[in-house]
């Protein structure tokens, strides 16, 4: 009897180190907030190894220099065991940084918010280091991801209500995350990256007398409606409509939405995805040109570098009534995708190559022609 406790007493004693004992809270204070020279401040070494963990809103103060220095780990299980997961930041629920807040995750770091990010400091994260909001973006700060090779996009779920915010910083859905660290602590947390709705375009059609938005997904799961926002810098958004999703399908889905407004100056356009949930995606912005003075031809590839191959190009000042084609080739010189837009009255469109052909680790130069108009950008896949 004695021996049959004992080893009980061993096991239990082994098992609760790694899922118990490592989960630390990170405001020790218990006051919502962390506040320069608090215990937590600064996370690097052996010594604070673990999971630090907060459950509701938490305000990084002003004059806070927030540190994650923590190398995210996995635990192989033994016997059959799950596997356990260590040295990350998780907070679940709001991030409010404030004006003269920093926050700062190093090389393979990872910081989590399950809620929306309200920032009025700054964030800078290096080399596959990762920063991920599962809610929206908001406030006047900064997030900068660095300029490194092997620099990562910002992971946001929602909504950036500011561009200005991320101006030094690609940014990507969470759903496109590759490493497998990371997605296994996004399950072990409970974390939902999927995306309720696959776009196959989004393009943006100018006439005379309106401009027509049309848009087309592969699949939806929940999805509830659409928002439509227009801006005139690309900062200040004004909702001027709203259109019904499919909810659930796995075939092609066809949307349109009109708008009459004569703007005389150029114009952006994005989508706003709402799930029965209410988590949300964004897609766009388009920029629409209603002056000829002011039509320039652009494209834009995002992510870039991109470590997924999930790739999106964005086009703008397409030459009416002209073909837009685009030719994607490899190291070898050998064109793997050349593909057509009838640009008869569109603008600009998004176009999603990862739908076109599968993108492999390696570089690739990217041609795009509209008309006599021509742009190249070279694709670097991780």
């Amino acid at each position: 009897m004695s021996k049959i406790l004992l080893n009980s007493f061993f096991a239990v004693f082994l098992f609760f180190p790694i899922v118990v004992f490592g989960q630390t809270e990170l405001d020790d204070d218990n006051d919502n907030e962390l506040s320069n020279g608090d215990t937590h401040e600064t996370l690097q070494g052996a010594g604070d190894s673990g999971v630090y963990q907060h459950t509701g809103n938490l305000t990084f103060k002003d004059g806070l220099d927030f540190v994650n220095k923590l190398q995210m780990s996995t635990t192989p299980g033994i016997g059959g065991a799950d596997d356990t997961y260590s040295n990350y930041v998780i907070i679940k629920g709001n991030l409010t940084v404030e004006s003269g807040a920093t926050v700062s995750i190093n090389n393979n770091g990872l910081l989590i918010i399950t809620g929306d990010l309200i920032i009025q400091g700054s964030a800078s994260f290096h080399n596959s280091g990762y920063f991920i909001v599962m809610g929206s973006v908001s406030g006047s700060g900064t997030i900068d991801n660095g300029s490194g090779g092997s620099a990562l996009p910002a992971y946001i779920a929602g909504d950036v209500e500011n561009s200005d915010i991320i101006a030094d910083a690609d940014v990507d859905s969470p759903a496109n995350i590759a490493d497998n660290t990371v997605n296994n602590i996004l399950d072990f947390e409970d974390v939902d990256t999927s995306l309720p709705v696959e776009l196959i375009s989004f393009t943006a059609s100018k006439t005379e007398s309106e401009v027509k938005l049309n848009w087309s997904t592969a699949s939806e799961e929940n999805a509830s409606h659409f928002e439509v926002y227009v801006s005139k810098d690309n900062k200040n958004w004004d909702l001027i409509g709203s259109v019904d999703a499919n909810g659930n399908s796995s075939t092609r889905i066809n949307y349109t939405f009109s708008d009459d407004e004569d703007y005389q100056t150029t114009v952006y356009y994005k989508l706003i995805q709402y799930d029965f949930d209410g988590k949300n995606e964004t897609f766009g912005p388009l920029a629409v040109q209603f002056s000829n003075d002011e039509n320039t031809f652009t494209t834009a590839v995002f992510p870039n570098p991109s470590n997924t191959g999930n790739t999106s190009v964005q086009i703008g000042g397409m030459n009416l009534g002209a073909t837009t084609t685009l030719q994607l080739i490899n190291r070898e010189g050998k064109v793997i995708l050349f593909d057509t837009i009838d640009s008869n009255n569109i603008t600009s469109a998004i176009y999603q190559l990862s739908d076109k052909v599968e993108l492999k680790p390696g570089l690739y130069v990217l041609k795009v022609n509209s008309g006599v108009l021509q742009d190249t950008k070279k694709i670097i896949v991780q």
